[in-house]
């Protein structure tokens, strides 16, 4: 299996303090990768036969050469998605991003159909802003996708989540489970769901899934059952240029495979792939690292979900 996704976190600046961010974005960001490291990853992916880039941050709309990686991308082939909280993609933003990158997917995260639901977790005001960012997107003709975060807060709305998605225009949701890390751990009271609530709220996700005609869904691996491709098939650049499997490892530095400021490209992969024994693994291996200590683990959600089905 190759590498088919990097995922490259190109700030970890941003304009939100999202209670569930795994990450702490905002908080004492560090110094970015220069321009001339960014662009020889972005030829060094080129090479390695990688074509798809997903951006995240922190917020990427506040990174100041956004514009320029974007250019990098487009100059290496690469098919980029980037993740924002939408917040700032204004008219004149997303015409900018329009000329410079006209076909790049684009993921806003919201995390509620309403504006009570979405601001209790991103913060007063966040929800009208994101909405006026999809609906700028839309109006260019990006393909948006929203992205949404199962928690305790919110799990329950999904129905009218996915038909105010619809509303909008947006035919693409990620439905992604709320990680206890970073200011989620600080906030883990608040969103986290005991066993039986998950199992519940998955159950309830995936009959929706299941019966929607209209909306196409990317499910996280530990709600969808799919193999979890960290350090097989997808890896993670932390902004200072450390890889991990994926950005969860980002606190254990038995999980850093490497740096691309000093070791190539393909030697990190390679040395990546010995990370883990089980290719088959389903589930998420970061939230068995996590809540049980071993990312070989089974994922204690996928074997909620298997005990509701064996019922």
């Amino acid at each position: 299996m190759g590498v088919g996704i990097v995922e490259y976190e190109i700030t970890r600046a941003c304009n939100l303090r999202c209670i569930h961010c795994y990450n702490r974005s905002g908080e004492n960001p560090e110094k970015v990768l220069d321009l001339g490291t960014v662009e020889r990853m972005m030829i060094d992916l080129k090479n390695l036969g990688i074509r798809f880039l997903d951006i995240i941050g922190g917020e990427p709309l506040v990174y100041p050469h956004l514009l320029k990686v974007l250019e990098l991308a487009k100059a290496n082939d690469l098919k980029v998605m980037i993740n924002t909280n939408g917040v700032l993609a204004t008219r004149e933003m997303v015409k900018r991003i329009k000329e410079v990158y006209p076909d790049l997917l684009v993921g806003v995260s919201l995390d509620g159909s309403t504006e009570t639901l979405n601001d209790t977790i991103r913060g007063k005001g966040t929800f009208k802003k994101a909405v006026r960012g999809i609906l700028n997107f839309l109006e260019e003709g990006f393909d948006v996708t929203m992205l949404f975060i199962v928690n305790k807060l919110n799990w329950f709305d999904f129905g009218n989540y996915v038909e105010f998605a619809k509303s909008l225009g947006v035919s693409h949701i990620y439905v992604d489970r709320f990680i206890p890390m970073g200011r989620g751990l600080d906030n883990y009271g608040i969103l986290g769901m005991d066993p039986e609530m998950m199992r519940i709220a998955v159950d309830y996700i995936l009959e929706i899934v299941r019966e929607e005609k209209e909306v196409y869904f990317y499910l996280e691996e530990s709600i969808g059952g799919g193999r979890c491709p960290a350090g097989f098939s997808h890896f993670s650049i932390l902004v200072d240029g450390t890889v991990v499997p994926c950005g969860h490892f980002r606190y254990d530095e038995r999980f850093h495979i490497g740096n691309i400021t000093k070791d190539k490209l393909s030697d990190i992969f390679e040395k990546g792939k010995t990370l883990f024994r089980n290719r088959k693994f389903r589930g998420c291996r970061a939230c068995s690292y996590l809540r049980k200590g071993d990312p070989e683990e089974p994922d204690p959600v996928l074997e909620l979900i298997r005990m509701n089905d064996e019922e």
